[in-house]
């Protein structure tokens, strides 16, 4: 055989690896950029834009059916300075859309209306007035809302927001992920972070797995659940889910290959 041609063949059997690597790669670098960069809510008092109330608990809720994830995200705060009324910042994904919010004092819930307003009333965004701190913490597209309700010098104020997304599919495979960092606003460990999974799916799921952390997990195939809790901690990892349902049912049930 001629040796030119065995080089010109050895090239381009080199060149389709790299070109798959170098689209594995991208997808992944597409899809890292695009996440939001971190997943609590953060509470403000109504005079400063730099006073945090202190983060005590976080409970995630997730339910998803097939690629859709209803997303519950319950924070638990208290006030450490004198009576104010807060500032509600939730670093919503993008893509995301808010559906309800709602917050409780002294056992009575509260439910924002969702509703559009004037420019003019809104609160301030990022540029006019956050700190860079904040405006790092919130990401491209944050969710703001002003409390009606004054918050007395050391009580408790729980605040749920509830949205939903549609999760990134690639070949069968689902990623969910809900980043975890505070420390950026708050050196004090949280007293727990939880994270109850619900997954039901027309396809069969064929595994179901949370890398560096060892939840409670069940599969019957079509249903999984995970639940996992961490007390006192601050910064444990980003919750990431990968699930895969089986790729020779493909076509019987709608997925999207979006990937984000």
């Amino acid at each position: 055989m001629d040796i030119a041609k065995v080089y010109v063949k050895i090239w381009t059997i080199q060149m389709e690896v790299i070109m798959k690597a170098l689209e594995f790669v991208l997808a992944v670098v597409f899809c890292t950029l695009t996440l939001p960069l971190f997943g609590h809510g953060v509470l403000l008092t109504g005079e400063n834009n730099d006073q945090f109330y202190r983060l005590l608990t976080s409970e995630i809720s997730v339910d998803v059916e097939d690629q859709v994830a209803i997303v519950t995200s319950t924070q638990l705060f208290s006030n450490l300075y004198g009576d104010n009324t807060p500032k509600y910042v939730f670093p919503l994904p993008e893509g995301a859309s808010a559906t309800q919010l709602r917050w409780q004092i002294n056992d009575k819930w509260f439910i924002a209306s969702f509703a559009p307003v004037a420019q003019d009333s809104l609160p301030p965004n990022p540029s006019q007035g956050w700190p860079y701190v904040l405006q790092e913490y919130m990401g491209n597209t944050p969710l703001f809302f002003n409390f009606d309700n004054p918050v007395e010098a050391e009580q408790n104020i729980l605040v749920e927001i509830t949205y939903v997304m549609l999760l990134p599919y690639h070949l069968g495979n689902v990623t969910f992920d809900y980043p975890n960092r505070y420390s950026s606003l708050q050196f004090i460990p949280l007293e727990s972070i939880t994270l109850d999974y619900s997954l039901s799916s027309q396809r069969t799921i064929m595994s179901i797995d949370m890398p560096g952390f060892t939840p409670d997990i069940t599969n019957d195939g079509h249903e999984a659940h995970l639940n996992l809790v961490l007390p006192n901690t601050l910064n444990p990892g980003d919750f990431v889910v990968n699930y895969a349902l089986d790729p020779e049912q493909f076509g019987l049930f709608g997925l999207s290959t979006m990937v984000e």
